[in-house]
């Protein structure tokens, strides 16, 4: 009969016992948990994944964090009735389906989510379902957020994690790429509840990563969705700023912001029109960041 492989990247030399516990109470269905014991730091993401791949026997792959709690039963049968319908990718809990030419996460204002977040203290949890009148099971995305990403074996043949990204972040986005890229269809799951104990920082590595990916992508971006809004100038020329704070807090030196901006603002469509009146803005408002910061 059909297995889920659930692949842990972790920190730990064990597999977490609470999270063991909480999949045997839960998931309804025949399963093996391959620990991909990361304690050392001696794999980034991509390679732990892959590892972990190569190890795995299950029909369905399921990489997940190890700081999650599945709330519903049985949630493994649904998993592997979403994995069952034609043409479909990767599935998780969050996304969404436009990529800008300017590097921007998942998360916008059209964001698809259906997660429970929590922070690792449980002090504060809140339920987020988005949009909020959506009654379906699933809902297109383009990206996928990494704290549980799901699919079929054989899609394996055709995609798989690129390690020479390395790190830590944007494997979600790169391997939701990819699969998007190669024709298939990526969703969010609204019929299982799963928590995430994790607030998450992006830190400079987080942007560092970002940027590698969408420098990989360049050629293959803008992707939308038939029911997303392509970008406009304005909202490049939004996302260039934000960008340029984010490059900014997070300790990148003034050469680099200046280049990176620079780079992106030369490389958006849209933003050709302004291009001369946004570079010299943002390297204007560069400098003034940079006499703040000191």
């Amino acid at each position: 009969h059909q297995m889920i492989s659930l692949i842990v990247c972790s920190r730990h030399q064990q597999p977490l016992p609470s999270f063991v516990q909480n999949v045997e109470d839960t998931i309804g269905a025949a399963y093996e948990l391959v620990h991909v014991d990361n304690s050392a730091n001696k794999y980034s993401i991509f390679e732990a994944y892959n590892f972990g791949f190569a190890k795995s026997k299950g029909e369905f792959l399921c990489f997940v964090h190890e700081d999650v709690y599945f709330h519903s039963s049985n949630w493994g049968q649904k998993l592997m009735q979403h994995l069952s319908q034609p043409n479909v990718g990767i599935v998780g809990f969050a996304g969404g389906g436009r990529v800008t030419l300017i590097p921007d996460s998942w998360k916008n204002k059209r964001a698809a989510i259906h997660i429970i977040q929590s922070d690792k203290n449980k002090t504060s949890t809140r339920k987020v379902s988005l949009p909020s009148n959506f009654k379906g099971n699933r809902k297109e995305v383009i990206l996928l957020d990494g704290v549980f990403l799901a699919m079929n074996r054989n899609l394996s043949s055709i995609i798989r994690f690129d390690e020479l990204l390395g790190g830590f972040h944007s494997y979600d986005l790169d391997i939701s790429l990819q699969a998007y890229d190669a024709g298939y269809q990526n969703y969010v799951m609204y019929d299982i509840d799963i928590e995430h104990f994790s607030r998450g920082y992006r830190d400079k590595r987080y942007f560092e990563n970002l940027i590698q990916l969408f420098t990989k992508w360049q050629l293959k971006l803008p992707a939308y969705l038939a029911d997303e809004q392509p970008a406009t100038c304005v909202d490049d020329t939004r996302n260039l700023f934000r960008l340029l704070y984010k490059l900014v807090s997070r300790g990148f030196s003034k050469q680099e912001v200046v280049s990176q901006i620079t780079t992106f603002a030369k490389r958006s469509k849209s933003v050709s029109m302004l291009q001369n009146a946004v570079v010299v803005t943002v390297l204007f408002h560069v400098l003034n960041l940079f006499s703040k910061r000191k």
